[in-house]
């Protein structure tokens, strides 16, 4: 999200002409970059159908047996993009698929040999989809990490049709048998804002869901209103910052700049610990760089960003812009 919309147009173009290639690149990159585009179109382009058709093509044969990580990982895009237009039985449907993919199942192997069409091509020749498919005996993800996600992902759409004692039955599976997973963080916050947000009345948390889902279809700004009355309502309650921190997050295009800018810092100073404290900081500085902020105050909060928050990815690019800054400042 901390790259420029010119940016990201056209590494997204430089990718979609790569994956168009013929005979095309090895069949797993393949895989992957309809993956990464899907999630860029819906993420950052908000064009729900090309998501859904690119996740889609990452399932069609011969993908899920030579690539059946990339697969999961579209099966499970295709889950969230489907429960956010609320369409929970098709959604449910590709949870299922996702599930067979960490199920002990062997991948579907596919056409005959002979009717498999090429990977890739070398100077020792073509290399054929079925060289490329895996041993039925090879695990098809590193250590359990699939399966903490299918738990994760599975609560998580739980959630969202208000199923939520079964979705803390699927987090506490999860924390239990899977406690070294890189999906423990995301479990326990959902499971602390369930927690949290289901004594007394459930309408906070159906507005939290709900402002989610129309976030991941590009209708973020059509959350504030019900986000910020809930932050009022809730006052005090740790549900309350969340509608709060979100309303924040999902007000970047529909606030005044400046406005804007002087509520994301009131929240950072009163709240430096809540989760969204980076994401925050990164969007302080998307509005920063439109509106000719000198240049030491951006040094300063991406300073603030790297010390507070160095293992996390964006970490690297705003070292990167601060010696840009410093070197164009000179």
């Amino acid at each position: 999200p901390d790259l420029s919309a010119d940016q990201v147009k056209s590494a997204f173009d430089a990718a979609s002409a790569a994956v168009a290639l013929e005979p095309g690149p090895d069949a797993k990159l393949r895989a992957a970059l309809f993956v990464a585009l899907g999630h860029t179109a819906l993420e950052r382009f908000s064009d729900t159908a090309a998501a859904e058709t690119l996740f889609n093509k990452a399932l069609q044969p011969p993908f899920p047996a030579v690539a059946p990580s990339a697969a999961f990982d579209a099966a499970l895009w295709l889950m969230r993009l489907r429960a956010a237009r609320n369409e929970i039985p098709a959604a449910e449907a590709a949870l299922a698929t996702a599930s067979g993919f960490v199920s002990g199942k062997t991948p579907p192997r596919g056409p005959n040999a002979e009717e498999l069409p090429v990977a890739f091509q070398d100077e020792n020749g073509s290399v054929s989809i079925q060289d490329l498919m895996l041993d039925p005996e090879e695990p098809l993800f590193e250590g359990n990490e699939g399966q903490a996600r299918l738990l994760y992902e599975t609560a998580w759409l739980q959630a969202q049709t208000g199923d939520y004692q079964k979705a803390l039955d699927a987090l506490r599976k999860l924390t239990e048998e899977y406690p070294e997973s890189l999906w423990m963080d995301d479990g326990l916050r959902l499971a602390l804002l369930i927690t949290m947000g289901s004594t007394g009345s459930m309408d906070g948390l159906k507005v939290l869901f709900e402002a989610d889902r129309l976030a991941l279809t590009g209708k973020a700004t059509e959350a504030v209103p019900a986000l910020e009355s809930l932050a009022l309502t809730a006052s005090g309650t740790p549900l309350a910052l969340d509608a709060a921190a979100k309303a924040l997050l999902f007000s970047e295009t529909a606030s005044d700049t400046a406005t804007l800018m002087s509520k994301l810092n009131s929240f950072v100073a009163r709240h430096p610990a809540h989760w969204a404290v980076p994401d925050l900081l990164m969007l302080h500085w998307r509005l920063m760089r439109r509106s000719n902020t000198p240049v030491a105050s951006e040094v300063e909060l991406l300073k603030q960003f790297v010390d507070r928050f160095p293992g996390d990815l964006r970490s690297r690019r705003a070292r990167l812009a601060i010696a840009d800054l410093l070197r164009r400042s000179r």
